[in-house]
């Protein structure tokens, strides 16, 4: 197939795709993929795709492009690739995509471009929950999340309920933008509100299926999950961060966020006020521990 007639085959599909030659200079970006990112065609078509903006990171928030490119080993070895990473959405959040590299052969056999495509991995959204939260107005206007009243009355059901999944645990996070008052005082609200709203479109677009995040008020974040161990909360907690400060506008040199996260593993049946009072105690210890993030776990009675 010749370069035409497949840019022509790649715009009608629903994953973003882009193609390369072998200097990973970008010649083709399809309708997808400015769909997906917010970039342009005429944005992106004549860089290389290792030094745009849209640079891929993996899980622990390590930059790929230099170190494990898979479209770089692709064009390298001619053999497929795949792997989950995020890219960076032109309005600064970080996406999950799944991407495939695939090398492109011409008519004659010869190995002149490569392929990448990336698939959204967002968690299924429930349109029956988030029709039921526009109309109670259980919204928050600012970050588009859940608000505290929802978030308070969803914890309060999980925690009386008679049974939640097969362990009956629930793993809960407090994500606090510790200095959002500094941001607004000397940069103007307008930035302090971007940088809630990115952070919240980052949480959003990397739950699992089943979990739940929404802002409480001013930087508080909750997170309710389905993690039932200290070890997941915990590497949870340090992927979340670790894409948090990877983002336009909070990895910024002009503003120095001060994020801190505490995590608790709790059976159901607690009272809510109690699982407050000790994220809260976490959160403050949190402030004297390596990477800011303190989990207290669960240790079932015998």
């Amino acid at each position: 197939m010749n370069l035409e007639n497949t840019t022509l085959l790649l715009n009608y599909l629903f994953d973003g795709a882009y193609l390369v030659d072998q200097n990973r200079t970008i010649i083709f970006w399809n309708n997808s993929a400015e769909m997906i990112t917010g970039y342009k065609a005429s944005e992106i078509v004549g860089g290389r795709c290792y030094d745009t903006i849209m640079l891929h990171i993996d899980e622990k928030g390590e930059t790929l492009c230099d170190k494990a490119c898979p479209l770089k080993q692709t064009i390298k070895d001619g053999l497929p690739k795949e792997q989950v990473m995020y890219l960076r959405h032109k309005q600064g959040h970080r996406i999950p995509v799944t991407i495939r590299t695939v090398p492109i052969i011409d008519d004659s056999g010869v190995h002149k471009f490569t392929m990448e495509t990336f698939t959204l991995n967002n968690a299924t959204n429930n349109i029956g929950q988030i029709q039921d939260l526009v109309r109670k107005a259980f919204i928050d206007s600012l970050s588009g999340l859940p608000n505290k009243e929802y978030m308070n009355s969803k914890l309060r059901s999980l925690l009386a309920a008679e049974s939640f999944g097969t362990s009956n645990i629930l793993g809960l996070f407090f994500i606090r933008l510790d200095n959002l008052r500094e941001i607004n005082d000397v940069h103007g609200a307008v930035v302090g509100n971007t940088v809630i709203n990115v952070i919240a479109k980052i949480l959003s677009a990397n739950m699992q299926p089943g979990d739940l995040v929404g802002r409480l008020d001013g930087g508080l974040f909750l997170i309710i999950t389905h993690l039932d161990k200290t070890s997941l909360v915990l590497n949870w907690a340090n992927k979340l961060k670790a894409l948090l400060l990877k983002s336009t506008l909070i990895n910024n040199d002009d503003i120095s966020p001060k994020l801190y996260i505490s995590g608790l593993v709790t059976p159901i049946g607690e009272s809510l006020e109690t699982i407050y009072s000790i994220l809260e105690e976490e959160l403050k210890l949190s402030y004297h521990v390596p990477n800011n993030i303190s989990i207290r776990g669960y240790t079932p009675p015998r």
